[in-house]
């Protein structure tokens, strides 16, 4: 299941029609070569863009990090962009394939996705940068794993000590010696810049 998990890949197209100061249609059709990646590699992203409209436009990547603490009646969120990219124009009435890696930094911190009073969750934002005119944009979840976790024949590999009940694709917490546990990942988190939110709310 682990193994199927990093290898599921997702694919998701969208179009737009311009009107006003800008006018035809602008469509993208993007693919991500998996799900799940590790610190420090690379995700790879195959997008093809037509270009209708009468004025150039061009492709942006983002990935992004968006924090969930939760306590009494209190639920507060913290996003921030962590990597920006943008490529070459693409000119009107042209068709254009891309294929880029995208690199995940070896310093952020893992995914967490299964503690009751914090979520670490990462996301890569594909969208089209169009003049005089909303963003047409395609979200795409991802899960950060441990560089440590390196993938074997069957899946991942289980560090020492890591049981099935630990080991799960529902989330990656295990303990401080070597994860971030939910207390030691809220206090890295908090400290760290970024446009928050509070909602009020129970638990």
């Amino acid at each position: 299941m682990h193994g199927v998990l990093f290898q599921k890949p997702q694919h998701e197209s969208k179009d737009k029609k311009l009107k006003v100061f800008n006018s035809g249609t602008v469509a993208m059709d993007v693919k991500l070569q998996r799900t799940v990646v590790f610190q420090g590699k690379g995700l790879k992203v195959i997008a093809r863009i037509q270009n209708n409209s009468s004025r150039p436009i061009k492709l942006k990547y983002c990935l992004y990090r968006k924090h969930t603490f939760l306590a009494t009646n209190k639920l507060k969120v913290i996003t921030k962009d962590l990597l920006k990219e943008v490529g070459e124009p693409i000119p009107p009435s042209a068709k254009e394939k891309f294929t880029r890696v995208v690199p995940i930094p070896s310093d952020v911190e893992p995914s967490i996705e299964n503690c009751s009073i914090i979520k670490v969750e990462y996301g890569l934002r594909v969208y089209l940068d169009v003049k005089f005119a909303s963003d047409p944009e395609i979200k795409f979840p991802i899960v950060i794993l441990p560089a440590s976790w390196v993938p074997a024949a069957s899946g991942f590999s289980r560090p020492p000590g890591a049981s099935d009940r630990q080991h799960n694709t529902s989330g990656w917490r295990r303990g401080c010696q070597d994860f971030r546990c939910c207390r030691c990942g809220g206090e890295r988190a908090s400290s760290q810049p970024g446009t928050a939110e509070a909602v009020p709310g129970s638990i």
